[in-house]
């Protein structure tokens, strides 16, 4: 596998701590092409902690097959939520 950048490294162990990944799909920022992905402690919506990463982080490593993203069974949801694929989980960070 490629190596992973730092903030890779970063997003993979939030992940495997329970952290909940999205990506901002709707709003001024997407519409400057500034989509801002973010991790939540707690699950998307809940409060903090927060930690905010470029989107670019987050598109390599679905490229990497290491996240995927989950079905959206909420089109209300203005986000992209992710989730470790088995890739994902075995990486030792």
């Amino acid at each position: 596998m490629e190596k992973l950048s730092s903030q890779q490294c970063e997003v993979i162990k939030l992940m495997q701590e329970g952290w909940e990944l999205g990506v901002d799909t709707e709003g001024w920022r997407s519409t400057l092409g500034q989509r801002r992905a973010r991790l939540q402690k707690y699950g998307l919506g809940k409060g903090d902690p927060i930690a905010y990463f470029k989107a670019v982080v987050i598109d390599a490593l679905e490229r990497k097959k290491v996240i995927e993203q989950e079905p959206n069974n909420y089109p209300m949801i203005k986000s992209t939520k992710y989730h470790l694929t088995e890739k994902g989980k075995a990486i030792s960070v």
